[in-house]
């Protein structure tokens, strides 16, 4: 097997059309070129130069060997310079998944400054359940999910990095019913309508249980959606409530809007997490997305 750098020796004694501009060319001995050449025409059993009493000319063998040659070493070059895109970021993609679909909003300030300090990196989001993200990860569909810890320790097969803790308030409109009143009861929750994540995992079984468990009736939620700006309309315009999770417990950004209660219904803590295939390894992007991805959470 002929490897590139002879390959190389080749091609560049053809262009210098001699051993000693290409020995200077290449930065080597004129002895070392002449067995490297030599190297290549034993193990192709041909002769590729003519020897002339100023310098070599090609044989018709070598004319062809050094075509094919050039193309092979452009396409070998093409390839490592891929490979040093890809690994400082200048080339790639990012699949990342959300679970649920609402979670997006935690990361949109650090996917934002990504893509515009990365603008060459494909990014694909997706939204879904666990059961859909899950084979998903595994298969190398997708490089990270991120969502809630608990929904994802089903699978052994999957790492789950521990990002922030989640905090929980029910939103409500700033007229709402319910203001009126001092104290509200989790029972009082069931006389109204109820927005739900339509990507069902575990923060909302807890929900569903906890209000099940209030009564005889059995609850279902009059909303099912992920986009979390169609869910403030929703409240913004009707008497539903809905259940926020927010890495700031004073949940800042929603304040001025909407009247938020404390979690009366004590839903379990849920940590948000970023889960990932423990038998593939981050490709590079992902890896610096996720480094962003901490490096946010640790700020806000």
């Amino acid at each position: 097997m002929i490897d590139l750098k002879k390959m190389r020796h080749v091609v560049e004694v053809a262009r210098s059309e001699g051993i000693t501009l290409a020995a200077h060319n290449l930065s080597i001995t004129q002895s070392a070129l002449t067995r490297s050449v030599a190297d290549v025409e034993e193990d192709l059993g041909v002769k590729l130069f003519q020897r002339l009493p100023r310098g070599v000319r090609l044989t018709d063998a070598g004319r062809d060997f050094v075509t094919t040659a050039k193309r092979i070493l452009g396409d070998a070059e093409d390839l490592v310079e891929g490979i040093r895109d890809y690994r400082d970021l200048k080339a790639g993609k990012l699949r990342v998944g959300f679970s649920p679909g609402a979670f997006q909003k935690f990361f949109s300030p650090a996917l934002m400054d990504f893509i515009g300090t990365h603008p060459q990196i494909q990014v694909e989001m997706y939204t879904g359940s666990a059961e859909n993200h899950a084979p998903q990860l595994l298969s190398g569909e997708l490089d990270l999910v991120f969502g809630t810890a608990r929904q994802f320790r089903r699978w052994p097969e999957l790492e789950i990095l521990h990002l922030r803790d989640l905090h929980c308030k029910m939103m409500i409109r700033k007229d709402h019913p319910l203001t009126t009143q001092k104290k509200v009861k989790p029972e009082n929750l069931t006389k109204y309508p109820w927005v739900q994540s339509s990507s069902i995992e575990e923060i909302d079984s807890d929900l569903t249980r906890s209000l099940n468990a209030l009564g005889d009736k059995q609850f279902r939620p009059h909303y099912l959606c992920d986009d979390f700006d169609l869910v403030r309309d929703i409240v913004r315009r009707t008497d539903a409530a809905s259940p926020v999770f927010g890495v700031d417990p004073a949940f800042t950004h929603l304040q001025k809007d909407f009247v938020l209660l404390d979690n009366i219904l004590q839903l379990p803590t849920h940590t948000l997490s970023a889960t990932k295939s423990r038998s593939r390894p981050l490709t590079p992007v992902a890896e610096r997305f996720l480094q962003r991805i901490k490096n946010y959470l640790s700020e806000v």
